[in-house]
């Protein structure tokens, strides 16, 4: 069994992964909890290397390229409004239908 300490690290390390895809991170968590405790470690090491490798390659284009730095945070930006306006969406039916209940008792 794998060192209990090192699971939900690898699993974290997995979850954030910008290399993995999909499939291949629904695999190891999925596995982390049966793999040997050798296995999790190498695949974490790998993966945390690579991963911290990759935002140092992303962090010195970003510094080298202002404009690419602007469109992130725009693109960023435009998710949350996206995301709160999903958000905003769902509650409205249960607000409304809260608010009418309120009426009815009036």
């Amino acid at each position: 069994m794998p060192q209990t300490d090192l699971v939900p690290k690898f699993k974290n390390q997995v979850q954030k992964s910008l290399l993995l895809t999909d499939e291949d991170k629904q695999y190891w968590l999925q596995n982390a909890d049966k793999l040997p405790g050798e296995v999790v470690e190498q695949v974490y090491g790998i993966i945390k290397t690579d991963e911290e490798l990759v935002q140092s390659y992303i962090q010195t284009a970003m510094r080298d390229d202002p404009k690419l730095l602007t469109e992130l945070k725009t693109k960023i930006n435009k998710i949350k409004k996206g995301m709160m306006a999903t958000a905003e969406q769902e509650q409205q039916p249960k607000a409304e239908e809260e608010l009418e209940e309120k009426l009815k008792q009036v």
